[in-house]
């Protein structure tokens, strides 16, 4: 059976908020609604929004609002003390809050929607902006201005959110048949297709868990985005009911652009990136079976395609064999093992040592095939199949020794550099792999019958053996010229 694996697209959805709302139910609180008249109004906010977090450590456990309630098993109870249900931080990542749009002015634009426009006009200015909130005068390119001139010879153009809602799709074709970029017409095609999802009646606030102030004694630490949202959110209800229509229109583009602002920070923080979640926790995995290690040169007598295996690396790759072993054999607990083998990645274990060797000689004393590789190069031998031979008894010695007559495939020296290795657990892998065997690379793949220049051999070799080609080519050549005059 040979599986193979499916490439992972990560990309940016649209998300239908009306509907998730609706979803949400009676958890939903709405803050067009909510008074802010006094301090105390604004703490209840607060509380409402942010998680705050006393310890070092996040509690998971179901636990109700006073603290009372605090066990697993305590799970969905109603507490008697503060009338809350016990339940996880992470019961329900949904969002509570949320804002409703003004329908006299018009619904939100999604966020993603909204950067979606902004990355196709231009990072420096945010054109949406600039049309809704006529205080936004920060226009400083040449393409922005064009862009804005391009819109200012719109009939019955004005700058504010109400027009700039009624007329998105008049606006994309415009910008599109000006600027002629695809990705304008794409987005164009999607809001006709999913208009109700672009154009949204209720916004939500990211769920409180993204939230977080940390209490330190009298201190409160708190993240810069969560007083962005509550600027946001405080300037919103204070002006979204306001008697002047200049007003709202105004807090609906403030509220929206501001808000989508803050969608992007976190998604930068969070999720694009070297610091993002995709970078680190797929991307950046370290695949099961492998180890990484500064390469130093084999000094004994050896075969050019020997490895030298550290020993504390031993230990992290033969892991679930010495367990199945030990726990077969030996009857160890799970427990057992586990503090066995913690100790022994850094203090040097001699029956875990002696298994490992047992395993190497299962191989009638050739090794056990690996991938040895060095990143990022992709030349031609710059991942070989190799064979550890030897793992080494000092756990202080982290070095994977590897022989000086194949360093130069992976362009590789011993300098420093470090090169990872896969361990091929079964003879289908080993199989399938053998083309990447040092003697695959000996040849020059550019030249029929020349040698490869990436190998470390002295010219009377290299000599012979294309002397040697040379013969073996001549005496194909003319035994197929024997067979054409039969």
């Amino acid at each position: 059976m040979i599986l193979k694996q499916r490439s992972i697209m990560i990309h940016l959805a649209y998300r239908d908020f009306d509907k998730l709302f609706r979803d949400v139910g009676e958890k939903t609180i709405v803050l067009n609604d909510i008074k802010l008249e006094n301090a105390d109004d604004i703490d209840a906010l607060k509380d409402k929004l942010v998680t705050i977090y006393t310890d070092n450590t996040v509690n998971t456990l179901p636990r109700c609002r006073c603290g009372k309630l605090n066990e697993e098993y305590l799970r969905g109870t109603v507490c008697d003390n503060c009338g809350s249900i016990a339940e996880s931080i992470f019961d329900d990542l949904r969002p509570v809050l949320w804002l409703r749009a003004d329908k006299d002015i018009g619904k939100f634009i999604s966020p993603e929607f909204w950067l979606s426009i902004r990355l196709e006009l231009g990072k420096s200015v945010d054109i949406l902006r600039w049309i809704s909130d006529p205080l936004y005068n920060n226009v400083t390119t040449l393409s922005a201005k064009k862009i804005i001139g391009v819109l200012q010879g719109i009939p019955g153009f004005t700058r504010n959110y109400k027009w700039m809602v009624d007329n998105l799709d008049r606006l994309l074709v415009v910008l599109h048949n000006s600027l002629r970029k695809d990705g304008l017409k794409e987005l164009l095609d999607l809001y006709v297709k999913y208009k109700d999802v672009v154009l949204c009646e209720y916004i939500p606030l990211l769920n409180k868990r993204m939230f977080v102030v940390e209490k330190v004694g009298k201190v409160d630490y708190m993240n810069l985005s969560t007083i962005d949202v509550l600027d946001i959110i405080l300037y919103f209800v204070k002006n979204i009911n306001n008697s002047k229509k200049n007003q709202r229109y105004r807090a609906m583009a403030r509220t929206n652009y501001e808000l989508t602002e803050v969608f992007n920070d976190l998604l930068n923080t969070y999720v694009k990136g070297k610091k993002g979640i995709p970078r680190k926790l797929i991307d950046g995995f370290r695949s099961y079976f492998t180890v990484r290690g500064v390469i130093t040169p084999i000094l004994r007598r050896h075969r050019y395609d020997e490895l030298d295996l550290p020993y504390p690396h031993a230990v992290v790759l033969f892991r679930p064999f010495i367990i199945n072993y030990l726990r077969k054999e030996k009857n160890y607990t799970y427990s057992q093992l586990t503090l066995k083998l913690n100790k022994a990645v850094t203090t040097f274990d001699e029956e875990i040592y002696e298994l490992m060797t047992r395993l190497l000689k299962k191989r009638n004393g050739h090794g056990i095939p690996v991938i040895f590789q060095r990143n990022p190069s992709l030349l031609n031998g710059s991942a070989l199949l190799l064979r550890v031979t030897t793992i080494k008894r000092d756990p202080s010695d982290t070095s994977i020794g590897m022989s000086i007559l194949v360093a130069k495939l992976p362009n590789a020296d011993f300098d420093g550099d470090e090169m990872n290795l896969q361990l091929l657990i079964d003879e289908f892998l080993i199989n399938e792999f053998k083309s990447l065997e040092p003697a695959a690379s000996v040849f020059d793949m550019g030249s029929p019958g020349g040698i490869s220049g990436r190998l470390t051999m002295t010219d009377p070799v290299i000599a012979t053996i294309s002397n040697k080609i040379g013969k073996v080519r001549a005496k194909a050549r003319k035994l197929r010229s024997k067979k054409c005059l039969c």
